[in-house]
């Protein structure tokens, strides 16, 4: 089938001016390349739910404007790839400046929405208190980005890890427990 496609490709590439004007909306400013670019996506996590939908995930330090398009690419990567449409996406902002991103993308003929997260809106008590150690890095990490007063976040009782978890932040590892 797909060499049917590529000659019928190669027929209308070369359409008479005349059945342009039929079947275009407008007429025609001028002829684009038809090959578009093609990337291999990477996204940051994915996974399969016990509900058998799917979770992407996608980390992001700064507001960017095309994050929308970003995310619909991936999501129609993802559905084709896994033949579903049955996808959970959510973007995890860790930045530093006010969250700006759009959570979704609205043009004619498409309506594409995602959800995002502000790493700010965990609270990090529910983290610590977590059996898991990534949790408590990731509070950690966010206390360190946004310059959050460690009083406000860890007190002495709530340490669950070894002091040496946090040797990789080396001169940041006071502003966390001053």
């Amino acid at each position: 089938m797909p060499s049917k496609d590529i000659a019928l490709r190669d027929i209308f590439e070369e359409v008479p001016h005349r059945l342009s004007k039929i079947l275009s909306p407008a007429p025609i400013k001028e002829l684009l390349p038809t090959s578009l670019p093609s990337t291999e996506l990477r996204v940051d996590f994915l996974a399969r739910l016990e509900d058998e939908s799917i979770l992407h995930m996608e980390f992001q330090f700064f507001n960017d404007a095309n994050m929308p398009w970003r995310m619909l690419r991936y999501y129609t990567a993802i559905a084709e790839k896994y033949k579903t449409h049955n996808i959970k996406q959510l973007v995890v902002y860790v930045g530093n400046e006010k969250l700006r991103m759009k959570s979704s993308l609205k043009i004619k003929n498409l309506v594409f929405k995602y959800e995002i997260l502000d790493i700010r809106q965990i609270d990090c008590k529910v983290l610590l208190e977590s059996p898991d150690r990534d949790c408590f890095k990731i509070c950690v990490n966010s206390a360190i980005l946004h310059n959050i007063p460690s009083k406000r976040i860890i007190s002495w009782d709530y340490i669950l890890l070894p002091i040496q978890l946090l040797t990789p932040y080396n001169g940041l590892r006071h502003k966390v427990f001053e």
